[in-house]
Formats: C-alpha cells, structure tokens, sequence
C-alpha cells in the first residue's frame, strides 16, 4: 500500500509538480542571469585589466572553497529526502562549514598576503572570501527549503539576494567608481543579510551532540566529487592568470561566465528531479525508469536549444554587451558553446548516478577530467593563452560526458533487471 501511495503521489499531480519545476527553474535561472548582468556590467565598466584582477580573486577562493564546502550540500539534497529532522542536519552542516569557513579563511588569506600579495590583495581577498562563505551557508538553506518543497519562499529570497547585489554594484557603477574593495563589500553585504534572514525563517537546530563526523563520513564522495567539479570549472582562469597576467583573464573570464551562467538551467531540473527520482528508485524501480527517460529527453532538448543559441548569437552578443576592447571574447563564446549540451546530458546522467545512491560511481570519470583538465591547461595555456584554455574544456567535458553515460546506462540497465 505505501509503494502504491508513493507512485501515486508523484503521478496524480503532473500539474502541481510542472507548477514547481517551473517556479523553480525560472527563479533559479533569473537569478543566474542576474549574475551574469553583473558580471558583464562590472567587464564592461571595469574594463579588462581590472575585471581581470576581480574574477581571479573569486576564481582562486571558489577553487578553494572546497575546504568547507565538503560536498556538504549535494549529499544534503540527496540524503535530506528522506531525513526526519531536517532542521537539525541543517544546523549540523551550518557548524561544519563554519569551522571549516574559518580555517579556510586563515589560509587563503596567509598564502595572499605572504607568498603572492603581488598577484591577490590580500583586503580585497578578504571580503571575497567572506562573500563566498556566507553565499555558501545561504545555499544550503535553500537546499531545505528546496526539500521541503517551499518554492514560492525559495524563489522569493534568492532573487531578493540577486537583486540587491545588482542595484548596490549600479549605483557604485553610477558612482564612477573603479575601487574593486567596493564591489566586492557590497556583494558581502548583501550575502551576509540574506542568509541571516533564511536562518530566520527556517530556524536550524544546533543541538549539543556533534554528529558532524558522521556526516562529514557520509558525504566523502559528495566531496571528493565537488573537488574534482571544482578544479576543472575553475583551474583554467587561475591557470591564465599566472601565465598570461589579468587581461587575458579579463577578456576570457565573461565568455566563460556567460557559459557556465546558462549551466542554471539544467542545474535547476537536476536540484528539482533528484529528490523524486531517489524516492522513485527507492519504491518503484519501473517509474523509476520512465522518469529518467523524460529527464535524459528534456536535458537534450534544453542541451541543443542553448548550444544553437548561444553559437549563433555569440559574437553580436559580446560587442553589444561589452564593445569593442571585448572582442576576443565572441571567439571565445563561440568555441564554447558546445560545453551547454555536454553540461545538460551530464546533468541528466548525475542525477540518475545520485538517485541511484551510486555517487562513488562519478568519481573515476571526475579524476580522469580533472587531471586532463589540468594537464591540458598547463600544456596549451603557455603557447596558445586563453584558446588553449578553451580547447581543453571542450575536450575534458566530451570525455566526462561519456563516461557519465556509461555509468548511468548500466545504472539503468540494472535497475530494468531488478539488481
């Protein structure tokens, strides 16, 4: 009887759950755009030897970040479906990240200020890494508030954040100032408000028992995973920085952020299909398989719409949007567009892999592409700059592509014979 319900409670209301998708991956996605407007103000205003100097920053603290990130919130959203207390495992990952925030903290801000201040200032690396670090707390609430399925709350916040980091960074764009400490306190700012205001509404437990470890335990994978996600989405601007200075940075940096920025999109169905999907494999293996299908066909139509999209629109974008002293940057687009079809059917293959409680699974194609990434960067970076950085994205996504397939054709192949 409860297998019947739950079939029948996720194939019953098609209407309320196309409702959610919807509200969810519009927020989702008008916030990305939101950030990507204020990437492309801040080029455009900043110009590409400062922006260059500005996204290196965030470059090398998201790279980092890691250090209390720990895959916390991709283990969250799988493992939170079927949580009974999912105030106190929010609480519990909120310490985490803030023991581990503050030890990350120390160290980037050392290795700023003592072994390359002349590459990171070590004031502005500061108010980077603190917006980066409460963004990362506010991310796991929305992560309960996903859960918990209150969409209509979670939309409402992360745009009101979006949008308060987008009016501060005009008026100081108004203001005719080029002070990147501004820009960057602003953005913290605004993190900081939001996430006191979540924790407000949702209220996390802190209980006196630390069952942090166990769940640090758990989440391994989750970690190693976003490590490996990491390295290879941001190895490549730290990498140009190094070798090719800030404004190559600068001119490759909003071809790559307008990329990565429509990756909202499948992101969204993938944070909205996860926790059905878990339940479904969990209670009927045969729904199971047909939503997976519907998800893998939606991915690849949303893949080939934004790869034709963006191909096409690519150079005329970068010069109405950035001008002239941008125009190395429509190649750039354009050499990338093909990563958002690989990007949406990877989406479509995680999904399955984490539904399936299969993660350790993603590991092996992650190592291979990160450690391609790397090489590929370190080799071609030096003797063909930001092209070279370009050519070894396209390769490492094709290969993490298929690799991601073949786990999650046998994922399915296996669940089709009852294993």
């Amino acid at each position: 009887m409860l297998k019947q319900f739950i079939i029948d409670h996720h194939f019953s209301g098609y209407k309320m759950v196309f409702k959610q998708l919807f509200s969810f991956s519009v927020s989702t996605a008008l916030a990305q755009l939101i950030m990507m407007i204020i990437s492309i103000t801040l080029a455009r205003h900043l110009g590409p030897e400062l922006f260059g100097r500005l996204t290196s920053s965030y470059a090398i603290a998201t790279l980092t970040s890691i250090v209390f990130n720990l895959g916390l919130d991709t283990w969250f959203l799988r493992e939170g479906a079927f949580s009974a207390d999912q105030k106190s495992t929010i609480g519990k990952i909120i310490r985490a990240k803030g023991i581990g925030g503050i030890i990350w903290l120390l160290i980037l801000i050392t290795i700023s200020a003592v072994i390359r201040p002349d590459l990171f200032a070590p004031q502005l690396m500061l108010l980077v890494a603190l917006d980066i670090w409460a963004d990362a707390i506010f991310t796991t609430v929305l992560v309960g508030f996903n859960l918990n399925r209150w969409i209509k709350q979670y939309s409402i916040l992360l745009l009101i954040s979006r949008i308060g980091k987008l009016t501060g960074i005009v008026a100081l764009i108004l203001l005719n100032t080029k002070n990147l400490m501004f820009f960057a306190g602003w953005r913290f700012f605004i993190s900081a408000i939001m996430t006191l205001i979540t924790l407000l509404i949702i209220k996390p437990t802190f209980s006196r028992s630390y069952g942090e470890r166990s769940i640090l335990k758990d989440a391994r994978p989750y970690a190693l995973s976003e490590l490996l996600a990491i390295i290879y989405m941001q190895v490549d601007v730290n990498i140009l920085y190094f070798f090719r200075g800030a404004f190559a940075v600068g001119t490759y940096s909003p071809a790559l952020n307008m990329t990565n920025a429509l990756f909202v999109i499948p992101n969204a169905v993938f944070n909205f299909v996860v926790p059905s999907l878990t339940r479904l494999y969990t209670y009927s293996r045969m729904a199971f398989l047909r939503k997976c299908k519907e998800v893998l066909l939606l991915m690849l139509a949303i893949g080939v719409a934004l790869t034709a999209g963006l191909a096409l629109s690519s150079r005329p974008l970068t010069q109405l949007l950035l001008g002239e002293q941008y125009n190395l940057s429509g190649g750039f687009l354009l050499g990338l567009s093909p990563i958002l079809l690989f990007k949406s059917l990877e989406f479509g293959f995680a999904a399955i892999i984490v539904a399936a409680k299969a993660q350790r699974r993603r590991l092996v194609p992650q190592v291979l592409a990160a450690v391609l990434n790397l090489l590929l960067n370190f080799i071609l970076i030096p003797l063909i700059a930001a092209n070279g950085a370009v050519i070894a994205y396209l390769v490492t996504e094709a290969v993490l592509l298929v690799s991601y397939g073949i786990v999650a054709i046998k994922l399915l192949i296996g669940a089709r014979n009852g294993n």
